[in-house]
């Protein structure tokens, strides 16, 4: 009977053994892929994105806004936007320009120069943005108007 015990006692040690380097085994693996991408926020996990060229602030002065725009308003002296982030907070930007200026001096279009045309592939009408529009907005704490790269869903 005490042998009996003994070698169930010893598979069952074994067992637990295999069990507690086949979790740390996994463990390192699983935050070795994590960390793979890079570029990506410690905090939230997500990848982080680049900015663009023309930004004239450090990026210790930088902040990104990524996601889904909610609201989009151009005016004739301003243009206002709202994004829910990827982050899960509501943002908004507000773009100060003269009356005869455009706004596109500040746009992007995924990462290239936004041209006059370009309006049709992010509106469906003036002020009403075509569904699933997301943009990564740029904005820097001098008080400069924020950069907006437009991102317009991919038609599949």
């Amino acid at each position: 009977m005490f042998k009996e015990r003994s070698l169930a006692s010893l598979y069952c040690i074994g067992f637990c053994f295999a069990q507690l380097i086949f979790t740390a085994t996994y463990a390192q693996h699983g935050a070795a892929q994590s960390r793979e991408p890079r570029r990506q926020d410690s905090q939230s996990g997500l990848p982080r994105i680049a900015p663009p060229e023309g930004i004239k602030c450090s990026r210790n002065n930088l902040t990104s806004y990524n996601g889904k725009i909610l609201a989009f308003r151009r005016q004739p002296e301003r243009t206002t936007i709202r994004v829910r982030t990827d982050w899960e907070t509501t943002e908004q930007v507000v773009l100060r320009y003269a009356k005869n200026e455009a706004p596109i001096k500040w746009f992007l279009l995924n990462g290239e120069p936004f041209e006059s045309d370009d309006w049709k592939l992010i509106e469906s009408s003036r002020n009403r943005l075509r569904p699933g529009v997301r943009a990564n907005i740029w904005v820097c704490d001098d008080g400069t108007n924020p950069i907006v790269d437009w991102r317009p869903p991919v038609n599949e």
